[in-house]
């Protein structure tokens, strides 16, 4: 029997019934009836700490996949262990326990199937028992677990694989993996310069170029590329007493500018031209770049 949230809420396995309280996806107690019969301390999905029950408190020791490896008393000894196939057939040695949460932290029905929520896997054949309801979303075989890797893989909704990393992908590796810290800095710090480019009196034959390759110097940039806004300050004064114009180009070939040109007339002072731009130096990043590890 299944909630409206699709959570198992019981089973009856050769006969005997089992009921199931919640927190989340994971079952935290068992019932028979209304009657408590386990109680579980869990963590994330599928992560079982420790299991009361009428025969005692157990602890769980697990692996990287969440599979079950043994229980242990409140001293620290083993009680029972578990063993399994690459694909989950599971053996148990030691004291007999009504612990269920074995492969991958799944339930072992004790019938030959797992149960991972959205359907039900058998361990022996290493296939689920019915179609992936998300269809090709989950891989072109629709029975497969895992896309056949249950040693890097599991799947605790019966949907996808996943990995080991609490917070995995979908579909194993990032496919977007972080930028490498000296690239980073080489493409975001090495050659990128913000600052005005040109500002002044402009006569009234023009001289832009003149004025803004000045200021263009002083903070730092190549006469050029401050020079290509200063053209088109005289540009944009020749048409009109005050315009805005937005400007981008390319100098020469290893730099890359965008700026925004002010033109305007002031009756006191004449003509005036003021820009701010932005250049980033190609030919400097590459180079620190190749610097890098």
């Amino acid at each position: 029997m299944y909630d409206p949230f699709g959570r198992r809420v019981s089973k009856t396995v050769f006969g005997n019934p089992t009921g199931f309280l919640y927190d989340w996806l994971n079952p935290v107690q068992e019932l028979s009836g209304t009657t408590p019969t386990a109680n579980m301390l869990t963590g994330g999905i599928d992560e079982y700490f420790m299991r009361t029950d009428a025969s005692g408190t157990v602890n769980y020791l697990t692996d990287a996949l969440g599979s079950t490896l043994a229980l242990t008393d409140t001293t620290g000894t083993i009680r029972t262990q578990y063993a399994y196939e690459p694909f989950g057939a599971t053996s148990v040695s030691g004291i007999l326990s009504t612990n269920s949460y074995q492969y991958t932290g799944r339930e072992n029905d004790g019938t030959g199937l797992y149960y991972y929520r959205a359907r039900y896997y058998n361990a022996i054949y290493g296939r689920f028992s019915s179609e992936d309801p998300i269809g090709f979303h989950g891989g072109s075989n629709f029975y497969a677990y895992v896309g056949d890797d249950p040693v890097d893989f599991f799947d605790p909704l019966g949907l996808d694989k996943r990995g080991p990393n609490p917070n995995p992908p979908l579909i194993g590796p990032n496919p977007n993996p972080p930028l490498d810290p000296c690239i980073k800095g080489a493409l975001l710090e090495g050659a990128f310069s913000i600052g005005v480019d040109s500002i002044g009196l402009i006569p009234e034959g023009g001289g832009a170029g003149t004025v803004a390759r000045k200021f263009g110097n002083f903070f730092g940039y190549r006469g050029i590329v401050a020079d290509n806004f200063g053209k088109a300050a005289i540009r944009q004064i020749e048409g009109a007493n005050d315009t805005i114009s937005l400007t981008q180009g390319v100098a020469e070939q290893d730099w890359i500018s965008t700026g925004l040109t002010v033109a305007g007339f002031i009756p006191a002072l004449g003509q005036v031209a003021a820009g701010l731009s932005i250049s980033y130096d190609i030919y400097k990043t590459w180079e620190k770049i190749q610097e890098c590890p």
